[in-house]
């Protein structure tokens, strides 16, 4: 009888050490919960990067569309535009343009405004419409001009600003915005974000 007894507990003592006791099946459930909640806040986290990366695809898109269009519009003004030589007589001074970090005075783009004489018609004189942030010209300096011969008044400066720079800068922040896009779904911190709990 003691023998039976003795194996009994023996038996009993065993078992009790692969079952959890009540304090260690709590501490395991909450562990399991709080692997859940971090999972789901992981996820979450992701589909608002998702989104925000699609926001940015599709501003970056429409950027690109319009810098397309204004380099379609400079090629057909240039099929027919004629030539000429100009005089830079001052400059229009406009602040809180540009962001301070461009250089030069903080803020503050500087258009050139010039004038030719075309072929008939009186003198034109034009602003042109890509300011910089110093005055890159000196007055009375001579610069190359486009012109429409119909229209002497639609001109522009014909330097590479002065024909493509809006286009170079609705296609560039185009760029950059659909960068942007691409990288946010994936967060800009690479291995450290990634769900510890997958």
């Amino acid at each position: 009888g003691s023998l039976a007894a003795a194996r009994a507990a023996e038996h009993l003592s065993a078992d009790s050490r692969f079952r959890p006791a009540g304090f260690g099946r709590c501490l395991i459930n909450r562990v399991v919960d709080a692997s859940e909640g971090w999972s789901s806040i992981f996820w979450t986290t992701m589909d608002a990067r998702q989104i925000f990366g699609n926001v940015f695809k599709l501003l970056g898109g429409v950027l690109i569309v319009v810098g397309l269009i204004q380099a379609g519009s400079t090629l057909w003004f240039m099929r027919s535009a004629r030539t000429t030589t100009g005089t830079v007589v001052d400059y229009e001074r406009v602040e809180d343009a540009a962001p301070p970090f461009i250089g030069g005075d903080a803020g503050v783009l500087y258009y050139p405004v010039v004038t030719f004489d075309p072929d008939s018609g009186p003198r034109v004189r034009f602003t042109a419409p890509s300011g910089r942030n110093s005055r890159v010209y000196e007055v009375q300096a001579s610069v190359p001009v486009f012109y429409d011969a119909d229209n002497p008044n639609n001109s522009r400066l014909g330097s590479f600003w002065g024909l493509w720079g809006s286009t170079a800068v609705f296609a560039g922040l185009g760029g950059v915005f659909v960068l942007v896009g691409f990288l946010a779904p994936h967060g800009f911190r690479g291995g450290r974000d990634q769900n510890p709990f997958a």
